[in-house]
């Protein structure tokens, strides 16, 4: 009996000759000296049932994990489409460089029912999860004769770590999501295969469109479709190829709109690998054809990243080896084609959703390998794992074996998934594993800073520029870490840097201009508050900024604009309150200060209450009205009886309102403050 498949004798038996040969085979079953197969197998609900808990016992613990800073913060943190969703910013622009409305609309629909609640977005991650592992489950049994290959190539599918990535991250949802349309393609794909009818060709492809829209990897599917075909009619020539032309179609469009939303997103479109040559690329991705299956048959270590590094000019041996061995490997299947189908069918599984993943044309370092890029490649692995599985003949022993990877694999998932918990532990995990990637460097700097550890910060961010010195990102990063260490002249010189590498945010200019204005250099200052302006002309605090660089520079008009633009983009702003109301003061329009103070109060913390009240007090003061700004003046000293100016303040008052010994006591108290 075969390992895979159905024999030639199988296609053409009649209802009744099947029925004889099931019976045949349960008789062989039953019999005492013959190799039993465990009924859990042939149980139409049980191992379906065991391989979902199971999976969701793996990962149930990544409901847990919050967001990290990897593409979560725009996925998520600040993407505007999330509160105020419209068709437009749904099917008509890109998330993260990527065209994948399917993808945004899911984001959109848990953000209007849980907001930016983490446990919502990973329940939904392994839901789908959940579903492509019966997805596996069922596929694998409809293209091979042997129950238990389809349970134990589902459930390595369902709990290998390797997997545990786009799982655990909200931001690979799309691959989740890209796959599950991919595998109900394949099912109706087989189904038309099958004679059921033209009309799952059709669907198929409506499918596939689908799948294109979740994530633009979905392109290798005609690849897949074209081993469905061969394994099933047991052929290949130019019109099994061909006869899918409309998904050959749609595949070329999905490759030409990702370069397209790449470059606008402003990718280096073969960015990371620039720096190698032709013949480093043949290295690269012969190790790479390899590299997958050695991580998923030998479950330990893994990371976000997994760099190309050479030693001084020259790849490890292993690299030098893997071209060779892809070239006898290609060798290998052209002389086997008929022979040795059911290996070609695994390796074919594995190599068709893979090949637009390897490391050809690559936006950056981080997307040359990934574990994510395993997820469909990975059943082809397990197909051939199974395959040599079948040799052992005892059948206990077999069992035994497969159910002790599992259970490894189990343990090691739920392991995995807990390194995704933060962006802290994430790239942690990455720096233990790859320390000299400046990538890992620099993103746990950015985690840290977003954690407020500003030391660890600039030690990360400072590491990634010793590593190399051209990933200016890091300058931005230590720079604003510095800032929060009131490191002012070091956070100065990093933004600066950045700058002048290329990077154009307007957070950028709007912290150097910061530095600026914390330095006294107001009219320095100016020039980057307004180039952060131009590029986000909504941010209140930098209006903030520009006016009281304006307001230092002796410009009260336009300082007195630039703090009422920012008032109006936030009204509950309480420091553009109180210095417009200071403004006012200096230029004697006191019941404009007096509105403007009033304002403040309502909403301002109880520590900077007593300034602002003796702001008010000297408005009132000015206009003749005593009571009003005595009163406002014994509020303030309630609040802060230490508080120097109220004293003063009050004794001005006190003259006034002819009480001369009141007036030198409280001069006296301002004294001794």
């Amino acid at each position: 009996m075969t390992f895979i498949g159905l024999s030639s004798a199988k296609h053409t038996m009649n209802k009744k000759s099947k029925k004889v040969v099931r019976q045949e085979e349960v008789a062989v079953q039953t019999a005492p000296t013959g190799v039993s197969r465990f009924s859990f197998f042939e149980n139409p609900w049980l191992p379906p049932l065991l391989l979902i808990t199971i999976t969701a016992l793996t990962y149930f613990s990544s409901l847990e994990n919050g967001f990290v800073a990897f593409d979560d913060d725009k996925s998520i943190w600040y993407n505007p489409h999330l509160k105020s969703p419209s068709f437009k910013g749904i099917f008509g622009e890109q998330l993260v460089g990527m065209y994948v409305p399917i993808t945004s609309l899911v984001y959109v629909l848990v953000y209007q029912l849980f907001g930016e609640n983490a446990q919502a977005y990973h329940l939904i991650s392994l839901l789908v999860h959940l579903l492509n592992v019966w997805l596996v489950f069922r596929l694998i049994g409809r293209i091979q004769d042997k129950p238990w290959v389809a349970f134990f190539a589902a459930f390595m599918f369902g709990v290998h770590p390797m997997l545990s990535e786009p799982i655990s991250w909200v931001s690979a949802l799309s691959t989740l999501l890209f796959s599950c349309f991919y595998l109900i393609a394949l099912h109706l794909f087989w189904t038309f295969l099958e004679n059921k009818g033209q009309r799952f060709y059709w669907y198929a492809l409506g499918v596939f469109v689908l799948a294109g829209l979740s994530k633009s990897a979905a392109a290798t599917l005609p690849a897949a479709l074209v081993v469905l075909d061969w394994w099933r009619n047991k052929k290949l020539n130019g019109q099994v190829i061909f006869q899918k032309w409309p998904f050959w179609l749609i595949s070329a469009g999905l490759i030409i709109l990702t370069f397209i939303t790449r470059t606008a997103e402003g990718h280096d479109i073969g960015g990371g690998t620039t720096s190698f040559s032709m013949i480093d690329r043949l290295f690269m991705i012969s190790h790479t054809v390899f590299f997958y299956p050695v991580k998923l048959l030998i479950p330990f270590s893994y990371s976000i990243l997994y760099p190309f590094v050479k030693t001084q000019g020259a790849w490890r041996a292993d690299y030098y080896l893997a071209l060779p061995a892809l070239l006898f490997l290609m060798w290998w299947v052209i002389k086997n084609w008929e022979k040795q189908r059911e290996i070609i069918l695994g390796i074919g599984l594995y190599l068709a959703p893979l090949f637009l993943m390897l490391p050809v044309v690559s936006v950056g370092t981080a997307e040359m390998r990934n574990d994510r890029y395993a997820y469909l490649p990975s059943i082809g692995i397990f197909l051939l794992l199974l395959l040599a599985a079948n040799r052992i003949k005892s059948t206990a022993l077999r069992y035994g074996l497969l159910a002790a990877f599992c259970g490894l694999l189990v343990f090691q998932g739920m392991q995995q998934s807990m390194v995704w918990k933060d962006g802290t532990s994430l790239f942690k995990n990455c720096v233990d594993k790859t320390p000299d990637a400046a990538l890992c460097q620099c993103n746990l700097g950015y985690s840290e800073l977003l954690a407020l550890q500003f030391d660890q910060s600039v030690e990360h961010y400072t590491n990634a520029l010793q590593l190399d010195t051209t990933y200016v990102e890091a300058y931005n990063g230590r720079g604003q870490a510095y800032l929060n260490l009131d490191k002012i002249p070091q956070a100065l010189d990093d933004f600066s840097r950045a700058i002048q590498a290329g990077i154009v945010t307007p957070k950028l200019f709007f912290n150097r201009g910061k530095c600026y204005a914390i330095l006294k250099r107001y009219s320095e200052a100016i020039p980057d508050f307004n180039k952060s302006i131009d590029l986000e002309p909504k941010s209140a605090e930098t209006w903030y900024f520009r006016a009281f660089s304006l307001e230092k520079t002796s410009d009260p008009a336009k300082a007195i604009a630039d703090y009422s633009e920012a008032i109006r983009l936030n009204p509950n702003y309480v420091e553009a309150l109180v210095n417009r109301g200071l403004m006012y003061y200096q230029q004697q329009r006191y019941p404009e200060a007096i509105a403007d103070d009033s304002k403040a109060l309502s909403i301002a913390a109880a520590g900077i209450k007593p300034m602002i009240l003796v702001n008010r007090a000297n408005a009132y003061f000015q206009m003749g009205n005593h009571p009003e700004a005595l009163n406002d003046v014994n509020n303030a000293l309630q609040l802060n009886p230490n508080y120097p100016r109220a004293y003063q303040s009050r004794a001005a008052i006190f003259l006034k309102m002819g009480l001369p010994d009141k007036a030198q006591a409280d001069l006296s108290r301002s004294q001794t403050q």
